[in-house]
């Protein structure tokens, strides 16, 4: 009789295994299609257009492969710029090659946030947000590395990505609806893009997206010497 009810336990850890290892397939799929998609914002056009509308700028998606040269060295100086200094007071350090190929991943994807109008293709955007669908755990996550916008030509510095968790930072959680070569100095010349709600505005597009997409979570980390980045309101309980 023992040894029948020996059977009948190591059946049922079978099952649960077999089932733990269908569901890991089952996210990891889940992951897979949202990070094909070419076209995320092609169900967002009244967003894509109010951002033209009260932030006279233009929402553009793209992989990190299809990035441009000049788009990817703009995205890399801005967050040099406005990040580096922060992360050096925290104790982080900062690496130049690290960076680059953090952005260059292919998991990597982009929203260019250019000057509605900009007729100039050599122009500075106006900053840029990277992000990717990644598996937490066993939470599927749209996770948001970075958020940078200029800050006018007299105020922009040149930084670093995903930090390791084991330094200080506070992870901002919001659960959802659904359970390189070196390169010369690139110089940025552009108007005041923050604190005018852009950085929010771009915040609530990502969670859309990822609600679309029945991520389980939208995750953004924020260092505590940050403060505008710290002033991010909590998700709601």
């Amino acid at each position: 009789m023992g040894k029948g009810k020996e059977n009948s336990s190591g059946k049922e850890k079978k099952l649960a295994r077999a089932a733990a290892l269908a569901a890991e397939k089952e996210r990891k799929q889940h992951i897979a299609q949202a990070a094909a998609i070419t076209t995320p914002l092609s169900a967002f056009e009244p967003m894509v257009k109010a951002a033209q509308a009260k932030f006279g700028v233009d929402v553009v998606h793209a992989a990190s492969a299809s990035l441009s040269e000049a788009d990817h060295d703009f995205c890399f100086a801005l967050l040099k710029r406005n990040m580096e200094s922060l992360r050096l007071d925290a104790g982080w350090g900062f690496n130049d090659s690290g960076e680059r190929a953090t952005l260059r991943d292919e998991e990597s994807h982009f929203l260019i946030l250019r000057p509605s109008g900009q007729e100039d293709a050599a122009a500075s955007p106006a900053g840029f947000c990277m992000y990717r669908w990644i598996l937490e755990g066993e939470c599927t996550v749209l996770y948001v590395y970075e958020l940078q916008l200029t800050a006018g030509a007299g105020h922009l510095r040149e930084t670093s990505t995903h930090p390791p968790p084991s330094r200080p930072h506070r992870p901002t959680y919001r659960t959802l609806s659904h359970p390189p070569p070196a390169r010369r100095p690139l110089i940025l010349r552009a108007a005041e893009y923050r604190g005018k709600g852009l950085g929010k505005f771009v915040m609530q597009l990502l969670e859309l997206l990822a609600n679309k997409h029945k991520m389980q979570f939208m995750m953004l980390t924020v260092f505590k010497n940050n403060d505008g980045a710290m002033r991010i309101p909590p998700p709601p309980p």
